[in-house]
């Protein structure tokens, strides 16, 4: 797959949030990180698998905080997260006739309608600073909504084994292959939030 080279600010950008957020959680990989970038730009991932739905980047982003809970507390969460990612990785190495199949796949049994409302192509590429102010807003939304469990977020990082954070960075480094999953596979978006629903009701997280 080709990659096209990102836009320097948006690269820097992308990579200040990601280890601001995980470097202390998981053990990232720059290169692969820089790879992810590179794949979310024109000549990278396909312009379908770039596309995202604005509802879609406003649940992960003021999710965030729960998402980073369930990946430190959660195996079963971790493990499903992972093998989401790995997924699309290898769906790279597979001809368009089996990649189509399996979308299809993907999306039988799934009470999830086509998301109809507003799209984006990210395309890191370029930098827009109002697009990226917005995400920044809305992360720090997320992450605001579990200051008050800080103690117990504190204990669960703590908690956190090597093997756990190699997995946990596994995910987050190959974040463009996270968002085609959530975006792609109807299946994985909707385990994802009906986690994220019965974490925020267990905790009382508003």
């Amino acid at each position: 797959m080709a990659v096209s080279n990102p836009d320097p600010i948006a690269k820097e950008f992308v990579k200040k949030l990601i280890n601001s957020m995980f470097a202390e959680l998981a053990v990232l990989s720059d290169s692969i990180i820089d790879e992810n970038i590179g794949l979310l730009c024109e000549g990278g991932m396909s312009v379908d698998d770039r596309t995202i739905s604005a509802e879609a980047v406003n649940y992960l982003t003021r999710n965030c905080g729960v998402l980073i809970l369930g990946l430190l507390s959660n195996d079963v969460f971790r493990d499903t997260f992972k093998e989401a990612v790995g997924l699309e990785i290898t769906l790279d190495e597979r001809d368009e006739d089996f990649v189509k199949n399996i979308r299809g796949e993907m999306t039988k049994n799934v009470p999830f309608g086509a998301d109809s409302g507003k799209k984006y192509v990210i395309d890191l590429g370029t930098f827009d600073r109002k697009t990226a102010d917005r995400i920044a807003d809305n992360l720090f939304e997320g992450l605001n909504s579990i200051k008050d469990l800080e103690k117990e977020f504190n204990e669960l990082s703590d908690e956190l084994t090597k093997d756990q954070a190699i997995t946990i960075g596994f995910s987050i480094s190959n974040f463009a292959y996270f968002l085609r999953a959530f975006s792609h596979n109807p299946a994985f978006s909707a385990y994802i939030r009906d986690v994220v629903a019965v974490v925020r009701e267990e905790l009382d997280i508003k």
